[in-house]
């Protein structure tokens, strides 16, 4: 039997949907989807390398760097010397980015959710793990 990449089109079109939906929710902040992400993580998982903030938001370095200074300029986040390893960098949000987030993440949260919600949870359950084996065989 013959198969198309038809499921291909369908996952693509639905990634479109989704970063449709979160860059026009993140613009309407001033900020790009990428810093979103920098946010966001420093914002769940406290201050990260630089490292893993770049595998983490899957951007190039050239583009985490250009997105650092960015949100460094906005007062979001302060870089310092990480302790561990004098080459890199320990990024952490300041208190502006935790205010920033803590008043733009709930109602962000809430849209993509609306979006999800056209899954029960038996099928979303059911695509994470699809999409984790599609993403472990790719």
């Amino acid at each position: 039997m013959r198969h198309d990449l038809k499921t291909l089109t369908i996952l693509f079109r639905a990634h479109k949907a989704m970063l449709d939906v979160m860059r026009d929710d993140v613009r309407q902040h001033g900020i790009s989807v990428t810093a979103f992400g920098v946010l966001e993580a420093l914002y769940h998982k406290g201050p990260l390398d630089v490292k893993t903030i770049t595998e983490r938001v899957l951007v190039a370095d050239s583009s985490m760097s250009y997105t650092l200074e960015k949100l460094g300029e906005r007062g979001f986040i302060v870089r310092e010397k990480n302790p561990d390893d004098g080459r890199g960098k320990i990024v952490k949000l300041t208190s502006s980015g935790e205010a920033f987030m803590a008043a733009i993440y709930p109602a962000h949260h809430e849209r993509l959710r609306k979006r999800l919600d056209v899954l029960d949870a038996t099928d979303e359950a059911t695509l994470r793990v699809l999409l984790k084996r599609l993403g472990k065989g790719a």
